[in-house]
């Protein structure tokens, strides 16, 4: 090895374990991760994109990959967020869904809903449905809120999956209970005619979290 790699080697040391010496939120999600190395280099990770900027992301797509290629569910899903915006790394779908694929083997539930709503989309991948159904409903099972949410404007809209409004409701409480405000604005939609109070209620939190749409039906109804 030439001393100029050993130097390039040294600093990427130096780095990792001055990232991995701070507080990091995302410690607790690592539990279930065996490998120190790995959750050393998705900390890391994490470090850097809350520090923000080109530069940065570019670092943490790096160190989410590795955390990932040594079989951490949360870096095979942050590596796949990365692909998808296109931060740090060229954006690619494809690749952004086979990391999620992976995270969704270890039942990581954001693996499961991104993965889901790709399918869904026919984003990056071929559309499939029942597949991505499926996934949204495993994510939502987790308490996900945007998956949760998803699949209850499914169930009240009869898209994809038969109309079930029953189970649109369950889902889209779960979700606007979590502050996912679209989840507000369609379950005011769902029961604006049984409970017009609650309805104006959850449109109204809806709207003062900035959803426009809220804003606009809440103003058509109190005309």
């Amino acid at each position: 090895m030439t001393k100029k790699r050993r130097r390039v080697r040294i600093l990427d040391v130096l780095l990792l374990s001055l990232l991995t010496a701070c507080t990091i939120d995302a410690a607790t999600r690592m539990d279930d991760d065996s490998s120190l190395a790995a959750r050393q280099a998705f900390q890391a990770g994490d470090t850097l994109m809350k520090q923000g900027g080109a530069k940065n992301e570019a670092l943490a797509a790096r160190y989410y990959k590795r955390a990932a290629d040594m079989g951490s569910a949360w870096g095979q899903y942050k590596y796949g967020t990365m692909l998808l915006e296109g931060k740090g790394v060229a954006k690619d779908v494809p690749a952004a869904a086979e990391a999620f694929a992976k995270a969704v083997e270890q039942n990581n539930g954001w693996a499961q809903y991104q993965l889901g709503v790709l399918y869904m989309d026919a984003n990056g991948v071929p559309k499939d449905t029942a597949r991505g159904a499926a996934l949204l409903a495993k994510a939502a099972d987790q308490n996900i809120g945007w998956a949760q949410y998803r699949v209850g404007e499914m169930y009240a809209t009869g898209a994809d999956v038969p109309q079930d409004l029953v189970k649109a409701r369950a889902y889209l409480e779960k979700a606007a209970a979590q502050d996912i405000t679209y989840a507000q604005f369609a379950l005011a939609n769902l029961i604006i005619d049984k409970d017009p109070q609650r309805a104006k209620t959850l449109l109204r939190q809806a709207a003062d979290a900035g959803n426009q749409l809220a804003a606009k039906r809440l103003a058509q109804i109190t005309g």
